[in-house]
This record gives C-alpha cells, structure tokens and sequence, in this order.
C-alpha cells in the first residue's frame, strides 16, 4: 500500500518501520564563486562527516542495513545556514574533465547512462539529471573555457528527452585561480533542462593547471535551512510522493552514486535528523 500522506508516515514509524538517522556534514572550505560566464551558481556538496576528505572522497550519508526495496524518504530536519539552499541529493558521477589541454579531454566512466528508477508507479524510468563540474585540480592564470560538445562539433550530451546535442554554449570558468571544491553547472542549449548523459566535452582555451570531476545531481528533497533554531520540513513537500532515497540504477555497470547535501553558496554545515520509512 502506497505513502499518500503524513498520517501514512507515521503510522509505519509506530509500527517500528521508521529509522532514525543522524545527518551531519563535513563542511567543505572557501571556494571561487560563479561569474556571469558560468551561470553565477556556486555548486558545493557536502557528504558524511566521517571519511569525507574533500575535493576527491565524498562519503554518502549512512543508511540502515537491512531494510527491504521499498523504503522511502520521510525527514524533519534543520541546517546551521546563511542564504542557502540545501537539498538531499544523489551524485552520480560521468567522468572525469582536464583543463589543462585543448580538445576533447573529458574522460566517461565505464558505466553505462541514464541511470533509471521508478517514478510515480512507472517503473524503469530515465532520470534527468542536472550537470555539475567539481573542481578537483585548482586553475590558475587562464581562465579554461569549454562546450558540450566533440572538437569535430559532434554530440556533447542527451538531453532531458533523450536526444543528442551538440553543446553551443560557451562555458568560461571565473577569470582567477579557481579554488578546488569550487563547482559550477554546466550550460545547456536554450530549452534543455538537464541531461541523461554527458558524451563530451571540448576545451576551448587551456588553463595552465586544472581539472574537474563532472557529475549529475538527482535532486531529491528540499531541506529547510535557518541560523541558529531548528526549521521542521519533510519529504511530502518534494513533490507528489516520497522520494526514494535507494540510488538510480544504470543502464549497464555500476555508477558512481553518492547520497549528500547540495548547496548552491558558500561552504556550511548540515545538520539534522533524517528519517528512513519503509513502504509496505
């Protein structure tokens, strides 16, 4: 029987299927903010606390052991934040990006994309992911630039409906040493709102260091943020049912998924509660 409502929620906590878990953020450090060349967002994630070492080994928040396929997301929870966005997100990881040479120097992991899951009753559905460059390598003296796209102008990226594009957006990185753990969107075509897969990607003009890690963001809940009180949100505001916090699955081989905090700001700290509720 499906979650469709609060009450829903807690009768399964009274019945011992809810799970307590803390949720409490490694902060991460000062960053290069966005410039009107890279759409202004500063992107940061924030993963566990513990075995988190940032910019390369971002650990997901813990999960019970044992539970069955069908738990679900329920959270009150608060943030010590300052203009901040937070959201409970997946990661999953395209490949990696040099910025320090020109042409075609992104790199895919051997998986295999979209990466799919059941949304709204549908099942096997392809998730549109929204895509992030995470600096991993500091640039310095010239600022790298890059499309979406192969140096022969061939296809960079699928889009939300699974279609090809070659990218015709030039993404210039802020014109000063870009600090690791600093991280950008991507921009996409006019009307594209976020991809399946990222195929390619062009440099344009080479920094004299740099590189980047490029992900996709699964955007999962909303989570309140205030400074020094608690706020109480939960999973229902996400949309029209719970989301589900089990990893989207890949076509073929296995992503590099991780469960974190997603700002778009300076770095912070989060911390809160998060509930785990099995459907059954």
């Amino acid at each position: 029987m499906p979650i469709t409502s609060r009450a829903d929620v807690f009768k399964r906590i009274a019945k011992g299927l809810g799970h307590f878990m803390p949720m409490y953020t490694l902060a991460g450090a000062a960053v290069t903010g966005g410039a009107p060349s890279s759409g202004y967002f500063n992107v940061q994630p924030l993963g566990w606390t513990q075995g988190t070492t940032y910019p390369n080994t971002i650990q997901s928040f813990p999960l019970p052991a044992g539970l069955p396929d069908t738990r679900m997301f329920y959270q009150t929870s608060y943030a010590t934040s300052i203009n901040v966005i937070p959201y409970l997100a997946y990661l999953y990881r395209f490949g990696t990006l040099n910025l320090a040479a020109l042409g075609n120097q992104f790199t895919h992991d051997a998986v295999t994309f979209p990466v799919r899951r059941t949304r709204f009753g549908v099942a096997d559905q392809p998730v549109t992911l929204t895509p992030f460059i995470y600096v991993t390598t500091a640039t310095a003296t010239t600022a790298p630039t890059f499309y979406l796209r192969t140096d022969a102008l061939g296809a960079g990226y699928v889009n939300q409906d699974g279609v090809s594009k070659v990218g015709d957006r030039l993404f210039t990185m802020p014109a000063v040493a870009t600090a690791i753990q600093s991280g950008y969107l991507a921009l996409l075509n006019t009307g594209d709102s976020g991809v399946h897969d990222i195929i390619q990607i062009d440099v344009e003009a080479a920094g004299t260091a740099g590189a980047a890690t490029v992900y996709g963001i699964e955007f999962l809940s909303l989570i309140g943020g205030h400074v020094d009180w608690p706020m109480g949100h939960d999973g229902l505001h996400a949309g029209l049912e719970l989301p589900d916090i089990r990893p989207a699955v890949p076509v073929s081989g296995s992503v590099d998924a991780r469960l974190v905090g997603v700002y778009f700001s300076s770095q912070r700290t989060m911390i809160g509660p998060m509930w785990n509720v099995v459907n059954t």
